[in-house]
């Protein structure tokens, strides 16, 4: 899968990549790299919630990979991503889903 932020930003762990630890905000680089890919790296970043920002560049959001954090529900905005192929969560805390159908493009 390819990453959604600018090569240049790092792990700050030493192993390079381009995933960035952003808390639950998203800098001004990344919604515009996730707003021209449609991919959207949010892997291992210890987040709790997709960040609200998605609902504001929704119609170009293809890919969501938000594993390895902490999110423990879906966000109501998530239906409205109507050219959302995959999403990605596994390993989070997830307690709630949405009800079946409401996300029927995913694959």
């Amino acid at each position: 899968m390819g990453n959604c932020c600018a090569p240049s930003a790092g792990r700050g762990d030493g192993r390079g990549g381009a995933y960035v630890q952003m808390g639950n905000k998203a800098s001004a680089q990344q919604q515009n790299t996730w707003s021209k890919t449609g991919i959207v790296g949010l892997r291992d970043q210890g987040i709790k919630e997709l960040p609200a920002v998605l609902s504001e560049i929704a119609d170009t959001v293809k890919v969501i990979d938000a594993s390895n954090n902490r999110i423990t529900a879906l966000p109501a905005f998530l239906p409205t991503l109507a050219n959302l192929q995959r999403l990605t969560l596994s390993g989070n805390l997830l307690t709630v889903l949405l009800p079946p159908g409401a996300c029927a493009g995913l694959t």
